[in-house]
């Protein structure tokens, strides 16, 4: 099956012979793994590309939904960063700009929680303005 599953134990027991005994190795535990991605897969909710222009005096807040498919099992941290791309988006692609604490935006390496079975949660990074010309 392809339905998310947290390991699975079972014990399996000898409980009776016609004949002879039972000795200490009378059972077994038999374990199913952990299938199918029972955590989770995380994912932007599309679109993930949002364009924005600089906030002239009050900042301004874009919010990235992240998704949760698959399994719902257990709470997990997302950790993300915030690369800083030229005007071509490619340039982003080898992630060696990781953005450092900067005027433009607030938050450039941060964490978010999905508690469990919550499939959804935003990450909000606020434009700050700037005299800087860009």
């Amino acid at each position: 099956d392809n339905i998310p599953e947290l390991d699975e134990t079972f014990m399996l027991k000898i409980v009776g012979v016609s004949s002879g005994r039972i000795n200490e190795y009378g059972e077994a535990t038999i374990v199913i793994i952990t299938s199918d991605d029972p955590r989770g897969v995380f994912q932007f909710r599309a679109p993930n590309f949002i364009s924005v222009r600089e906030p002239k005096s009050t900042p301004s807040a874009v919010s990235m939904v992240v998704e949760r498919t698959k399994g719902e099992f257990g709470s997990v941290l997302i950790s993300y960063n915030l690369y800083r791309c030229s005007s071509d988006i490619s340039s982003c692609a080898n992630k060696s700009s990781l953005v450092l604490p900067t005027t433009d935006v607030d938050k450039f390496t941060e964490q978010v929680e999905f508690a469990d079975a919550q499939t959804s949660a935003a990450i909000v990074v606020t434009v700050t303005p700037d005299d800087i010309t860009e």
